[in-house]
Formats: structure tokens, C-alpha cells, sequence
């Protein structure tokens, strides 16, 4: 799909819940307010594409390149950004999203909460782990990453005493 196309579906009036979006090209598309829960977006072309305040609940953005996009507010419990490029997105008071910042490497590290699991995904670097898979992966027995532990426990804190708005970022 188009950028024009999306606009003439919008324009209709039509819903974009659940829409089909993968694959597309969309860099600094406007998706301010819109309703994406559900919606496939993955593999997308979506640098500096504005999304804030937009309802992403369920949205697939796997293999997407997200570079500069703004999330500002955004709704995105149980999103997925597996393989997706996040440099410079911006998760600030975001519904469901805790961004701990960088490591000493460089990696960004951004939690997501998945209420139906009940568990904190975290998406650093190339990786998208679970909570558990990432403190086993980065654990503490490795000195080398003191500071990617130390990320994990800043997303873990988010979850208490409630996970019910988070969004807070740490630089």
C-alpha cells in the first residue's frame, strides 16, 4: 500500500484496526490519533513517521525501520518490534513503554509491557527478548554487562506498583 492509497482509505472514512500495512513505505507519514491496534506494519519504511498519541495496541512492526519516529503518547501494550531499527525513536509518555536508554555498547534498551503474558518484552539492539530470556542472556555473571542489567532492572522497577501507564525514559 501507498502512502496515497492509506490516505484515500482514510479519507473514506474507513478503519485501519487490524489493516494490513506490511511491507509498505511510509517515511514521515502522519499517524497522529490514528487507530492501529491490531494492524501489520511490519517490514515498513517508517523513518521519522509520526505516531503520536496513535492507539498501537497488538501492532506488529517486526523488521520495520523506525528511525526518528515519534511515539510521543502512543498506546502500545503488546506491540512487537522484532528486528526493527529504533535509533533515535522517541517513547516518551508512552502507554506500555519504558525506554531505559543506552548502554555502554550503544544499545538501546526499550521495554514493552505484554498484559495477556504478563511479562515486560525488551527490544536492545537487534535483540527481543522476555524478560527472563534477556537477565539469562546478559546475565550477572558476565562483568561485560553490569550496565545491560542494570537497563533491565530500570524496565523490571516500571512494573511496581503498577504497570498500568509507564513511559518514563532514562538517558
Amino acid at each position: 500500500m501507498t502512502i496515497d492509497e492509506l490516505h484515500a482509505k482514510i479519507d473514506r472514512g474507513e478503519s485501519l484496526r487490524g489493516a494490513d500495512l506490511a511491507n509498505g513505505s511510509f517515511p514521515n507519514a502522519e499517524f497522529e490519533n490514528f487507530d492501529l491496534r491490531e494492524a501489520d506494519l511490519s517490514e515498513c519504511e517508517l523513518n521519522g513517521a509520526n505516531f503520536r498519541q496513535a492507539r498501537l495496541n497488538d501492532a506488529t512492526l517486526d523488521d520495520s525501520s523506525l528511525v526518528n519516529a515519534n511515539f510521543h503518547g502512543a498506546s502500545m501494550y503488546n506491540v512487537t518490534m522484532r528486528g526493527s531499527d529504533i535509533d533515535g525513536a522517541r517513547f516518551t509518555h508512552c502507554y506500555g513503554v519504558v525506554d531505559a536508554g543506552f548502554d555502554n555498547r550503544g544499545y538501546r534498551f526499550v521495554g514493552i509491557w505484554h498484559p495477556k503474558e504478563q511479562t515486560w518484552m525488551v527490544k536492545a539492539g537487534c535483540r527481543w527478548f522476555t524478560m527472563e530470556e534477556a537477565e539469562e542472556h546478559w546475565g550477572p555473571d558476565d562483568m561485560d554487562n553490569r550496565d545491560a542489567m542494570a537497563r533491565l532492572a530500570v524496565i523490571k522497577a516500571a512494573v511496581l506498583p503498577h504497570h498500568v501507564r509507564t513511559g518514563f525514559t532514562v538517558d
